[in-house]
């Protein structure tokens, strides 16, 4: 059936049909009382995985996260990332941060000492498409459905986002609000973005004969890990 042939019979249907009268007051949205062990609970039931660095240390929580996705290299967005949420570094060579790099940083037997040690890879195609972890930072995240926002734009690529096996996320406690309507609010810095997504746990699809399939549209696996 064609598009016009289908608005027809829409327009058809709903001739002397009245519209329903509007709400005059939206719904009150939910809050609650411990909004961080809300927005751990709802991720963890969409098949996020909730580190809290505030009280297992940042260490161990990048070494369960190299574990679990058995890497021994975390690729890191921006400088901005580490600066944020007020992680230690050292560069090792001058060229890091550059828009034609990735910046890495090495761990071998998957062990995590700070300050970070960063190098840095050329940035091409190939080269993201073997990233077995990603990191970035997260603006918001929303209690209500586990959900984070991530901002693409200047440093944040998307393919960092979207190719990695495995996602890492750096979430500060003090920036998880109840619900949609208060994200809206903490100030997105939409002037500063390219795109603006909102994700709540590992992709997951069930489109092919209905079997619900992880990891097809983005990373197979999330971590969250909540800072300070």
């Amino acid at each position: 059936m064609s598009r016009s042939e289908t608005l027809a019979r829409l327009r058809s249907a709903l001739r002397g049909r009245q519209a329903s009268e509007l709400p005059e007051e939206l719904p009150q949205l939910p809050r609650f009382e411990d909004p961080v062990a809300v927005f751990c609970e709802q991720l963890t039931l969409s098949g996020g995985i909730v580190l809290d660095s505030r009280s297992a240390g940042l260490e161990d929580c990048l070494c369960r996260v190299l574990t679990e996705a058995d890497a021994e290299v975390i690729f890191w967005e921006e400088e901005e990332t580490l600066n944020n949420h007020s992680i230690p570094y050292k560069i090792l060579n001058h060229s890091a941060f550059e828009n034609r790099d990735l910046v890495l940083s090495n761990h071998p037997n998957r062990e995590v000492r700070l300050p970070l040690l960063l190098a840095t890879r050329e940035l091409t195609l190939s080269q993201v498409e073997g990233v077995g972890v990603s990191a970035g930072s997260a603006e918001v995240g929303i209690a209500e459905t586990g959900t984070i926002l991530f901002r693409s734009g200047r440093r944040r690529s998307r393919l960092l986002f979207g190719l990695p096996p495995c996602r890492l996320t750096l979430l500060s406690a003090s920036s998880i609000v109840h619900n949609l309507s208060e994200a809206f609010d903490a100030g997105l810095r939409v002037e500063e973005s390219a795109l603006l997504t909102w994700a709540t746990g590992p992709s997951r699809t069930a489109d092919i004969e209905k079997r619900l399939v992880t990891g097809v549209h983005g990373p197979g696996t999330w971590f969250v890990v909540l800072t300070d």
